[in-house]
C-alpha cells in the first residue's frame, strides 16, 4: 500500500483492492480518495481470465485522459472480452 499526503491535507491511498484494507479505509478515513495500482488490477484480471486478455486494453483504459476516451477504451475491452469488461466495470471508479 502507498500513502500520499497531498498539499491540501487530503490523504490518498493506493492499494491492490484488498477487501479488509478497503473496509478499514472506509471506516477510519471515509473522506480519503482511493486509487488502485493498474499493475495489480491487470494481474488480478489476467488470473481470472487466463490467456483471454492482453493487459494492453486495461492500460489503455487507465491512461484515458477524458471521459470520452475512457468510454471508447472500455468499449474496445468489451468487444474483446465481455466477461473481463463486466469484472472491471464493477471496480469502484472514484476520482
Amino acid at each position: 500500500m502507498h500513502i500520499e499526503l497531498e498539499e491540501t491535507g487530503r490523504i490518498t491511498f493506493m492499494t491492490d483492492r484488498q477487501k479488509r484494507v478497503l473496509d478499514a479505509m472506509e471506516r477510519f478515513w471515509s473522506r480519503s480518495s482511493n486509487k488502485y495500482c493498474v499493475r495489480h488490477v491487470i494481474a488480478n484480471l489476467q488470473s481470472r481470465f487466463k490467456g483471454q486478455l492482453s493487459g494492453m486494453y486495461v492500460w489503455n483504459v487507465a491512461n484515458s485522459s477524458c471521459k470520452n476516451a475512457f468510454i471508447e477504451e472500455m468499449t474496445k475491452l468489451e468487444k474483446v472480452n465481455e466477461r473481463a469488461y463486466d469484472w472491471i466495470i464493477h471496480i469502484q471508479l472514484k476520482n
